[in-house]
């Protein structure tokens, strides 16, 4: 199996220097971000996607129907696949940066959210799932 990871085009968050860590705030995609998926589609040409998996954020569903305009194969949405929900919503990297690395990057965490070490972990399930499925290549 062929697994190729895309990030979604630039975002209105993106923009902005802003985290989009929840996918219920409805975050898109800008002019330019739409216009990166459609580049993205023409650099992955060579493929013939049997499944696209999205998280479920609106700027990576976005991009992911610019792209299947394209394959047009089915879009399933894998949480698995969200960003980190670190709990910094709306506010810039620099400003988790600066808690974080005063405490220690990868296992800070706010209660109920994730640390970086939690977000490793969601993946490597997501990861060791998808080995079992019999797709022959699959855009992530």
């Amino acid at each position: 199996m062929k697994v190729v990871f895309l990030r979604h085009g630039e975002s209105e968050y993106n923009a902005k220097g802003l985290i989009n860590s929840d996918p219920s705030i409805k975050v898109h995609l800008t002019s330019k971000g739409k216009k990166q998926s459609k580049i993205a589609t023409e650099k992955l040409d060579s493929y013939n996607f049997d499944v696209i998996l999205v998280s479920e954020f609106p700027r990576a569903k976005e991009t992911a129907e610019i792209i299947n305009e394209f394959f047009e194969a089915p879009i399933f949405t894998e949480k698995r696949a969200n960003e980190a929900n670190v709990g910094f919503e709306g506010k810039t990297d620099q400003e988790f940066l600066d808690v974080a690395w005063k405490k220690s990057l990868f296992s800070y965490k706010l209660e109920g959210k994730e640390s970086w070490h939690d977000l490793r972990k969601r993946v490597k399930e997501f990861l060791d799932s998808l080995k079992k499925e019999r797709y022959k290549e699959v855009l992530v």
